[in-house]
């Protein structure tokens, strides 16, 4: 119970600044670090972390989609573009999926490109 206590009290040590400067550049940054972080450790779950033609552009997509989400202007100005970023991400896969077949399964691109939407989506929620 200690330790929960304990890591209670730094999260939100760090997380006060953070909403704090919510109107800033350092909410959508902390919300990429924490997306990237989280894909990381999913990509570590399914065996696929070292696989970086997959999950390189799985982290740039994540870290594109938060700044579209937070400076886009709207939603008639992001959905646009974050369905443009998503529909490139998908494109790269399944080019890789295709070009390299005997390095990279099509499980492992699967499951790289679903995961990579399914985190970022649910911090793109915050």
């Amino acid at each position: 119970m200690l330790k929960r206590t304990i890591t209670g009290i730094v999260a939100l040590i760090v997380l006060l600044p953070i909403l704090w400067f919510s109107d800033t550049y350092v909410f959508p940054i902390a919300i990429a670090i924490a997306a990237c972080i989280s894909l990381y450790e999913m990509y570590s779950c399914i065996g696929i972390k070292n696989k970086y033609a997959i999950t390189l552009p799985a982290y740039l997509s994540c870290i594109a989609l938060t700044f579209l989400t937070k400076f886009s202007g709207g939603i008639e100005g992001m959905l646009p573009l974050m369905c443009a970023v998503i529909l490139a991400y998908l494109l790269y896969l399944m080019l890789i999926a295709v070009i390299l077949h005997d390095k990279y399964q099509i499980q492992e691109v699967a499951m790289c490109y679903m995961t990579t939407i399914y985190i970022t989506a649910g911090f793109l929620s915050i």
